[in-house]
C-alpha cells in the first residue's frame, strides 16, 4: 500500500495579473495560512496567461521563461532578391521589402546585403536607403548603404555589406506607422549596369 503524506500537493499555479510571477513564501508549510497565492515549493512552477511567461523555484531563488513572445518582441526576417532592372529604377520606383504590417510600424533591427555582379556595373548613383514608406524622399530612411557598392566589378566577385542607421543631413532613422519598407535611391541608376542584389532584413513590429 502506498505511503500518503497529509502536507504534500502538486499545483499548477496559474495567473492573468500582469508582470505577476511566483514568490518564496514566508514558511515552508502551505498549511500554515502565510502563504500567498503566488508561493510555490522548489520545483512547482507558475505560468502567467496575460504575459505567457512560466516562473518556478529553484534553491537559488525564481527563475522566469518566456514561452509566449508579445508582438514587439518576437523578431523576423525576410529576404528579397532585386534583378537588374528593378536596381536601374530604384530612384523612381522603390522596391518593396516587407509589405505593410496589419498593425504597427516596422523596426529595422539589422540588415545587409549581397551584391551577385554582372558583367556591366551601375552607373553611380545616390545613396541605397531603406525607407519606410513607398517614397522618394530620404525624410522616411530608416538605414543607408553607399551606392558605390554598385559602381564596380569586384575582383573577388560576391560582395556584402551592412546597412547603418540613417544619419544623413540630420535626419536620423524614421519609424513609420501604417507603412511598408522599400529599397530606394537617392538618385537614378538608371542607363545600364547588370547583376542583382539579395536584401536581408532582420525587424520587428512594435506598438502593435
Amino acid at each position: 500500500m502506498p505511503s500518503i503524506f497529509a502536507q504534500t500537493r502538486l499545483i499548477l499555479n496559474t495567473s492573468t495579473v500582469p508582470n505577476q510571477l511566483a514568490t518564496i513564501p514566508a514558511s515552508n508549510d502551505h498549511t500554515d495560512g502565510t502563504w500567498q497565492a503566488t508561493d510555490v515549493y522548489p520545483g512547482e512552477i507558475f505560468l502567467n496567461y496575460t504575459d505567457g511567461t512560466l516562473s518556478f523555484r529553484t534553491v537559488s531563488g525564481i527563475k522566469t521563461l518566456q514561452i509566449i513572445q508579445k508582438p514587439d518582441q518576437q523578431l523576423y526576417s525576410v529576404s528579397a532578391t532585386i534583378p537588374s532592372g528593378s536596381i536601374q529604377a530604384l530612384n523612381s520606383t522603390p522596391y518593396l521589402i516587407i509589405p505593410v504590417p496589419t498593425a504597427g510600424c516596422i523596426e529595422v533591427v539589422s540588415a545587409s546585403v549581397k551584391y551577385i555582379p554582372g558583367t556591366t556595373p551601375f552607373p553611380a548613383g545616390g545613396m541605397l536607403n531603406l525607407v519606410a514608406a513607398n517614397t522618394t524622399s530620404a525624410n522616411n530612411a530608416q538605414m543607408q548603404l553607399p551606392a558605390s557598392i554598385l559602381t564596380a566589378l569586384p575582383a573577388g566577385g560576391n560582395v556584402y555589406q551592412r546597412f547603418t542607421d540613417y544619419t544623413t543631413g540630420g535626419i536620423y532613422a524614421n519609424i513609420l506607422p501604417a507603412q511598408g519598407l522599400y529599397l530606394w535611391a537617392g538618385s537614378s541608376q538608371a542607363g545600364g549596369g547588370n547583376g542583382y542584389l539579395m536584401v536581408n532584413v532582420l525587424y520587428r513590429i512594435i506598438n502593435a
